[in-house]
């Protein structure tokens, strides 16, 4: 990800550049606001830290510090959930949500796991070939004859019965 090893609060501080004036440096105000995100991200043990020391997980949390730290309307995130432990998915997930629900951010994550989707989305997007194939919210979208358009291959669904939300599950 980086081509020098940095400090976490540092990568996390890099999200207010875009906000910096020509030569000017870091404000109390920047400093403050990422001092919020590393809470809120519960990353405040680790700002010294190097990156290259952090386990995947703690690595994501990071990266989508640094975007919370630009302080826009929106975050995309893509693929932030590949090779991660599915505790760390899920954890993630939950974070994303409650940064949602406090902020009012709108987030755009792309995934392939969409049994993980479908539990934590409020609305899908299946894109194919690049063109939009289908949105709207997970249970209507996870359709036993829309997953076989979109994937060339018969997949069944099944309400799971933790979330409440429909699943996909392979043959």
């Amino acid at each position: 990800v980086f081509q020098f090893d940095y400090l976490v609060e540092d990568i996390v501080l890099m999200g207010r550049y875009p906000w910096l004036q020509m030569m000017q440096s870091w404000s109390n105000e920047d400093r403050q606001l990422v001092h919020g995100v590393l809470e809120q991200m519960e990353l405040l043990e680790l700002r010294n830290r190097y990156f290259s020391q952090l386990s995947g997980g703690e690595k994501q949390r990071v990266l989508i510090a640094r975007a919370l730290a630009q302080n826009t309307r929106f975050i995309f995130l893509d693929e932030t959930l590949s090779q991660l432990d599915i505790n760390h998915q899920i954890e993630i997930m939950k974070m994303l949500k409650t940064i949602r629900t406090d902020s009012g951010k709108g987030i755009v994550l792309i995934s392939h796991n969409l049994n993980l989707a479908a539990n934590h989305a409020d609305k899908l997007i299946f894109m194919k070939s690049g063109r939009i194939l289908a949105e709207g919210e997970p249970d209507l979208l996870l359709e036993p004859g829309l997953l076989a358009k979109m994937f060339n291959v018969e997949l069944q669904t099944v309400r799971n019965p933790v979330s409440g939300r429909i699943n996909i599950f392979y043959p």
